[in-house]
């Protein structure tokens, strides 16, 4: 059975995809519910306001700019709604790059939540794409 969040969730994401992939971080921070934490297994850190989210992710765009980086794509999106405005996605994303060929996939686990009709990520916990969950 599909979560009923599926669709806007999935629509969210494309969103993130199209901001990250085009390094619009005004866009791409507006998707984000600041403060927002960010997980990985070198550890946790938390972005508290636009100037530690923007300096976060321009280092991050700026290696992957070095490494050709074009745009970035999900598949497998797995979606569960915990409540009203609450929901979990994990999905596989491969980052391309400018000549069409493969940079590096991985794996991504959210925590969302929906306030004036808008998703927006509160908690991202990165991780490798052998250990994406199903969500059901």
């Amino acid at each position: 059975m599909t979560d009923p969040n599926h669709a806007a969730v999935a629509a969210f994401f494309d969103d993130i995809a199209s901001s990250f992939g085009a390094g619009d971080l005004p866009r791409f921070r507006a998707l984000y519910q600041l403060p927002a934490m960010i997980v990985v297994p070198q550890g946790a850190q938390v972005l508290h306001d636009s100037a530690e989210f923007d300096a976060f992710f321009a280092v991050m765009l700026d290696r992957l700019r070095a490494e050709r980086f074009a745009r970035s794509s999900y598949e497998r999106l797995s979606v569960k709604t915990l409540g009203p405005g609450l929901a979990l996605a994990a999905m596989h994303w491969t980052r391309w790059r400018d000549d069409g060929s493969v940079l590096e996939t991985l794996g991504a686990t959210y925590t969302v939540v929906e306030r004036d009709g808008r998703w927006r990520i509160v908690a991202l916990i990165g991780h490798g794409p052998d250990a994406v969950p199903t969500l059901a």
